[in-house]
């Protein structure tokens, strides 16, 4: 018997959408901009950035996983700890909870690397969810493409595309 991987390492801009029953779709807009917002590539250190995940499940998922990467130079903010941009805890600041279906997402996990969100059962439909980040280090950074998939059906998946992030020192 033989087994055969392969591992591609390609860069992140050059890799495309996939919809395979689950359509993602990932968005970074600057945080302090209210109306008429532009999507954004480059923000400045410092800077919180508004990411906004579209998701469109084609059918009823059970068990769904959407894991969305963060890039390297930033930090996803936990809406839980109240914190501020200088991470000092602040309980009169808010966030608002996601938009339309967040409260599909049972759990939602702020790690380093990826912010987790799962459901139990994610009904057919369109949905999006909006969570904040602070970028702190300078630099540019491959931003690998958020994935979405059924737990236990993983022909049942999607991907949005990959981008480049620049955050600058000014």
């Amino acid at each position: 018997y033989y087994n055969i991987y392969l591992n591609a390492f390609l860069p992140a801009d050059q890799i495309d959408p996939v919809n395979r029953g689950l359509f993602i779709e990932r968005t970074y807009y600057d945080a302090s901009c209210i109306e008429d917002c532009q999507p954004l590539t480059t923000i400045s250190m410092g800077q919180q950035v508004r990411v906004e995940l579209n998701i469109v499940a084609e059918e009823d998922i059970l068990y769904a996983v959407i894991e969305d990467p963060l890039p390297s130079g930033a930090e996803a903010i936990d809406p839980n700890l109240n914190s501020n941009q200088d991470g000092r805890f602040a309980p009169e600041q808010t966030y608002q909870r996601g938009y339309w279906g967040w409260w599909y997402f049972n759990r939602v996990e702020f790690r380093d690397e990826l912010v987790r969100f799962t459901a139990n059962y994610l009904p057919k439909g369109s949905y999006q969810y909006t969570y904040y980040m602070q970028a702190t280090i300078p630099g540019t950074y491959q931003v690998m493409p958020t994935f979405g998939f059924a737990e236990y059906y993983p022909e049942v998946n999607g991907r949005s595309p990959g981008l480049i992030f620049t955050i600058t020192e000014e």
